[in-house]
């Protein structure tokens, strides 16, 4: 293996968020907005649940199978999506927006947590099978948040003045970004595999959301993933009853803020605003589709009366496009899902559905929260080792880790807390003694004492630095360490992309990531490479 893995509660990393956390720990402020806990023996009611509502599995594994008409799909993946059409077969789902490269290293872990679920539940459930599925988005996000990928310490930008949905895009100048990507690989067997890749994706593409699905097939065909790509008008005519439906009752603005002002009562934020009408519209480029006060709806300029909207809509289910707040409600109507795996930002807004879900009568998915992984390379654990540091004191603040490696490589204490505690002590039996003479120097102790503590903790900072200037280039290097690990003190998965690890180990990383993948294990994990 690459990697020893260790465990830590997701309580000790202050990088992640209170509700993530919460989530995490099973909150009972969050248990009315879920329908599961999150256990593998849990999926014995979920499979119940779920095998109730029918969906049209002719169309789903049609349009699968058409979606890997050109592609090099391997036998595992045609199998799954051929199992879709039994009753027996359903999916576990991540997603996520088609981040140039994969963008930072959580598309990776979330695709290895669906992968990872599916195989235990395989194994667990032998009466069922269960097909992991990733969701490509592109429909509906900014640009800005898919452009850039972190890599070599640099930031790299696909440079277009396209706009609309970044699925549909052209290729028109990503060659230009990759061609300066691909210079820096280097020449070694890992590197050339790696550009054939994205050069076989660059060919066979005609969109940008062709050329996600074509990278991502190629580093996850071999483990049976199967890649969705939910921006297909088959797939949203089947939305487009809940949609009229929307237009019509407002269900979705009420449900969702009755479950927001639920989650503010228990002092959790809203995470989306519900529209009136919370779908958008592909004509070139992508509207919002507008109610105004008088009862029309307006889609640019141009205005509808209800009736002329429904039937706009019915027209061309293709150039529908579900925001936030009915994505998942579109996603669980095309799919048999059981489970959706998402980061915890994804969680919350999932936390926001569950009253939708319930008045339109449809199976909410068991939620989970994808695996976190902190790599710890070779270099920063030998200077962790020789710093007497473990990599627990790396999730603290630069100032405090380093003043915690001062302290350990000090000959002398430089905590002076117990000689503090000393002085406390002669100042109390002074203020006693200096009372009984006059009750007003007692008042006057306690102030000598507070000066007293104050020159006590001067001197000490003057020792601490004294230590840090004798032990500059040990610190330097676990200031280097630091920032290697948690990038502008956030957590690596965030921020770098994963083409250096493939460069280092090729397709045996994600091998290796996926060996240690386990969503259903609540703790943040950290990799180890000795």
């Amino acid at each position: 293996m690459i990697y020893r893995k260790e465990e830590i509660s997701f309580e000790d990393v202050p990088q992640l968020s209170e509700r993530d956390k919460a989530y995490q720990r099973g909150d009972d402020r969050l248990r009315p907005f879920t329908k599961y806990e999150v256990s593998l023996n849990a999926f014995e009611q979920v499979f119940e649940d779920r095998s109730k509502y029918a969906i049209d599995r002719a169309l789903l594994v049609q349009e699968l199978s058409a979606g890997y008409k050109d592609i090099s799909a391997s036998e595992a993946t045609l199998a799954n999506i051929q199992s879709l059409s039994s009753e027996k077969t359903f999916t576990v789902i991540t997603a996520h927006q088609p981040s140039l490269l994969t963008g930072p290293l959580y598309f990776i872990y979330k695709i290895c947590s669906v992968i990872s679920l599916a195989k235990q539940l395989n194994s667990a459930y032998p009466d069922y099978h269960v097909v992991p599925v990733f969701v490509s988005g592109g429909e509906d996000h900014d640009f800005e948040e898919i452009a850039t990928a972190h890599l070599f310490n640099q930031d790299f930008t696909w440079q277009t003045s396209q706009v609309g949905s970044t699925g549909r895009m052209t290729l028109d100048g990503l060659g230009d970004v990759l061609s300066i990507i691909k210079e820096k690989l280097g020449a070694s067997d890992n590197a050339s595999q790696l550009t054939e890749i994205i050069q076989s994706a660059e060919k066979q593409a005609n969109t940008y959301g062709d050329f996600m699905f074509y990278l991502v097939n190629e580093l996850f065909k071999t483990y049976g993933l199967v890649i969705a790509n939910m921006d297909n008008g088959k797939y949203k005519s089947k939305l487009l009853p809940y949609v009229i439906k929307d237009l019509k009752e407002k269900d979705s603005q009420r449900s969702v803020k009755k479950d927001q002002e639920a989650l503010a009562a228990v002092e959790l934020s809203a995470q989306a605003h519900a529209r009136e009408v919370n779908i958008f519209w592909f004509d070139g480029d992508r509207h919002r589709v507008i109610a105004n006060e008088n009862g029309t709806y307006q889609i640019d300029q141009t205005f509808y009366t209800q009736s002329e909207l429904e039937e706009l809509l019915a027209s061309d289910p293709s150039s529908i496009s579900p925001n936030v707040v009915l994505r998942p409600v579109y996603q669980e109507v095309i799919m048999p899902n059981l489970a959706y795996i998402g980061g915890g930002g994804e969680l919350a807004y999932w936390l926001e559905r569950k009253s939708l879900f319930d008045t339109w009568e449809l199976p909410f998915p068991m939620l989970i929260r994808r695996d976190s992984f902190q790599i710890v390379d070779k270099r920063t654990n030998q200077t962790l080792q020789k710093s007497e540091l473990s990599f627990m004191d790396l999730f603290e603040r630069e100032e405090q880790l380093v003043g915690k490696y001062a302290h350990l490589q000090s000959d002398i204490e430089i905590d002076l807390s117990a000689e503090k505690k000393s002085i406390e002590d002669i100042f109390t039996q002074l203020k006693e003694k200096v009372s009984k003479i006059d009750p007003t120097l007692g008042k006057t102790a306690l102030s000598e004492l507070s000066k007293t503590m104050k020159s006590i903790d001067y001197l000490q900072s003057k020792m601490l630095k004294a230590e840090k200037n004798k032990n500059e280039v040990g610190i330097n290097k676990l200031k280097k360490s630091k920032n290697r690990l948690f990038p502008s003190n956030g957590l690596q998965e965030r921020y770098d992309n994963f083409i250096p690890y493939y460069l280092k180990y090729g397709q045996a990383w994600i091998d290796t990531i996926l060996s240690h993948a386990d969503p259903l294990n609540k703790n943040f994990k950290v990799l180890i490479e000795e």
